[in-house]
């Protein structure tokens, strides 16, 4: 088992992808667990797709079928979200909301990224997560471009590296719940 790192932005022309790849052996650092990199643009959920209301967990589309194994196998999750116009992204909630139970207790981290470190979006999203009882842990990573920004695109190097010891403080707070759930359903 391992914690699932999502990559909630599925533009063509986006960050996440990159930062993800330097977010993730942080977090593992931190928790001292494997992290693996979910895209939800390769996932491809359809939109609210199912017959049924997800509490149900009548599922019949396959994509729906696939996504809840995958939550299910995880420790933990951590969504990685831009802002986009002073929210999160639709993906980002199209995959909260296919599921349900799968989310319930599921220990769960917030990583931020954009132009204002994703301030606004990640309150939003903690938010909806809290809704289908996720155990959100509340030190957030806020990553603001500001001078990362280049005539090149985004220096992802440093701006990951300036965040380091909060994305390894969240790592080990995801892997401290995760332990705290293991005892809890003993």
């Amino acid at each position: 088992m391992s914690i699932k790192l999502i990559v909630t932005s599925t533009r063509p022309s986006r960050n996440g992808g990159d930062i993800a790849q330097h977010v993730a052996p942080l977090l593992a650092e931190g928790a001292r667990r494997d992290v693996e990199i979910l895209d939800l643009r390769d996932v491809a959920l359809p939109f609210l797709y199912e017959p049924q209301q997800p509490s149900m967990g009548e599922y019949t589309q396959p994509s729906t079928k696939a996504w809840s194994e995958t939550i299910n196998a995880a420790d933990a999750v951590v969504f990685l979200t831009p802002e986009y116009n002073g929210g999160f992204t639709a993906a980002a909630k199209n995959a909260i909301d296919t599921l349900f139970h799968e989310w319930n207790g599921k220990v769960a981290g917030i990583v931020g990224y954009g132009w204002g470190g994703a301030g606004r979006a990640v309150p939003q999203l903690a938010q909806i997560m809290t809704n289908v009882k996720m155990d959100v842990a509340e030190n957030h990573v806020l990553m603001p471009f500001g001078e990362h920004m280049t005539d090149e695109g985004l220096a992802v190097d440093p701006l990951v590296a300036g965040h380091a010891d909060e994305l390894k403080a969240l790592g080990t707070r995801l892997a401290q719940g995760i332990e705290a759930a293991r005892e809890q359903a003993a």
